[in-house]
């Protein structure tokens, strides 16, 4: 492999590393659109690189965030288990569709959308957190939590509600990682934080602390049917794993509000380039 097509790789897998750790969704939303359009890989490989990454993402992200106290271990587990089986259904149907020449183009498009929503949800939802929930199901699963906003030294508590429409996004978001390639945080960070009530950067650590499991359970499909390169998913792993090192520091340490701007700008972006390759 050449010595530059080693350094693209790692350097996007580094910054994927570094955004997805710092929003909570993981890094495929950077490694697939890159791995795809500059290098012009295969989707399917791309995404079965992706859905490792998500794992290393996982993994040195939810250290620094458990140790901070900023991940609701409860609510996490019980989401999981409706964004693992979630996982393992997109990753069959990656599985099915993958002798289909269309299928290329329509994964891209479903990117594409994928790409749309997640920068509507970055600009558009502010902070929401919710003390006196109408639905309150804390007590019952003992989700209360509390932690510490070091931006403003204030301690902040919080109840969920809507344990339903979590799960049932917690689904979705299992179904689009495990079709997309992505740590499905893109839908679970936003119902966490605007149905379930729960803070943002709580629903930002919870977030990578489950998307290892997720990616877990259809990269076990991916490579059983060969999906999965063993040298681009190394590289891809490796430079997420650091860069998911650095991101999660800093989400405990600054305000994201410019960030997640400048982050919707790209989405819309790198969006518009997947719909192009999607349509001719």
């Amino acid at each position: 492999m050449e010595l530059l097509l080693i350094l693209i790789l790692l350097t996007a897998a580094f910054a994927a590393g570094v955004l997805g750790s710092m929003l909570g969704i993981g890094g495929g939303i950077i490694v697939v659109p890159t791995l795809t359009l500059l290098l012009n890989l295969p989707i399917h490989i791309v995404i079965g690189a992706s859905i490792v990454a998500v794992i290393a993402t996982s993994s040195a992200a939810a250290t620094v965030y458990v140790h901070e106290r900023l991940v609701n271990i409860r609510l996490g587990i019980i989401l999981e288990t409706a964004t693992a089986t979630g996982a393992i259904a997109g990753a069959l149907l990656i599985v099915f569709t993958a002798t289909y020449p269309a299928s290329k183009q329509a994964l891209s498009a479903i990117f594409g959308i994928v790409l749309i929503y997640a920068a509507f949800y970055i600009t558009y939802r502010p902070e929401i957190s919710c003390k006196d929930a109408s639905e309150d199901v804390s007590g019952k699963f003992g989700l209360s939590g509390e932690y510490c906003e070091k931006g403003r030294s204030e301690k902040i508590t919080y109840k969920v509600e809507h344990i339903r429409r979590g799960l049932l996004a917690s689904f979705a978001a299992g179904t689009v990682s495990g079709t997309l390639g992505v740590g499905g945080g893109i839908i679970k960070v936003p119902a966490m934080n605007v149905w379930m009530k729960v803070p943002m950067k709580v629903a930002t650590a919870t977030s990578n602390f489950m998307i290892g499991v997720t990616a877990a359970a259809s990269a076990v499909i991916y490579y059983s049917h060969g999906f999965i390169d063993p040298v681009i998913t190394s590289l891809v792993a490796t430079g997420v794993f650091f860069g998911a090192m650095l991101g999660s520091r800093m989400a405990c340490k600054v305000e994201s509000t410019t960030i997640r701007k400048a982050f919707a700008v790209a989405l819309v972006f790198v969006s518009v380039l997947m719909f192009t390759k999607a349509f001719g």
